[in-house]
């Protein structure tokens, strides 16, 4: 089964407002600066924009004869992900690296940050 690898991260920022990054994770990230914006919660036809917004989203499709990733899978994860963080307010990051999508099934690695009490 090939898979594609893909890195997204929400955080929230000082003004409360939650953002929501996506990118294809690694050196995409963090040489070539490839990612995209939103806010949460997302609607469907967003966090298909984010995934398309990304200059290695060929590579999401499948390049070169290898299989991309599951974009339908993608696009629900960020979706739930997007919901969660605005419905629990003593999340305060997410953080989902690497994620694995295949052609019907996702593996994610989760990390969660909770807001410490005052």
């Amino acid at each position: 089964m090939a898979h594609s690898k893909f890195f997204t991260n929400i955080f929230l920022n000082i003004v409360k407002k939650l953002s929501k990054l996506f990118g294809l994770g690694g050196m995409y990230v963090e040489i070539i600066k490839d990612v995209s914006f939103g806010i949460a919660p997302l609607k469907s036809s967003e966090a298909i924009e984010m995934i398309k917004g990304i200059k290695g989203y060929n590579l999401l499709k499948g390049a070169r004869g290898e299989n991309g990733g599951n974009i339908k899978k993608i696009d629900e994860i960020i979706l739930r992900f997007s919901q969660i963080i605005n419905e629990i307010e003593e999340i305060e990051v997410i953080d989902l690296n690497p994620v694995f999508t295949y052609q019907k099934d996702a593996f994610v690695d989760v990390r969660i940050k909770i807001k410490e009490e005052k």
